[in-house]
């Protein structure tokens, strides 16, 4: 399997850590929980400190779908939707 950014091939090993993660996301059914799903499988494979997904509204504006606590505070204290230029 290869990535299509950089042609490096995944390990065996690699492919076994994300293909549970992918099942978990998938078997989400809720759409409420799709994206707390999603940041918890990630967080599973990256250790990371602070995430936003967010999702394309009205408009072309970014808005927070899900964060992490300390995004939720930095977030709120800048304003929630960011304008996206074609």
């Amino acid at each position: 399997m290869t990535t299509n950014n950089d042609q490096e091939s995944l390990t065996e090993s690699e492919v076994a850590q994300i293909l549970p993660a992918v099942a978990q996301i998938e078997s989400v059914l809720d759409p409420e929980a799709l994206l707390p799903a999603i940041a918890q499988q990630l967080r599973s494979l990256v250790k990371y400190e602070a995430l936003v997904l967010y999702l394309v509204g009205p408009e072309a504006h970014l808005t927070p779908g899900s964060e992490s606590r300390h995004q939720r505070r930095n977030v709120a204290q800048r304003g929630t939707s960011r304008r996206v230029r074609p």
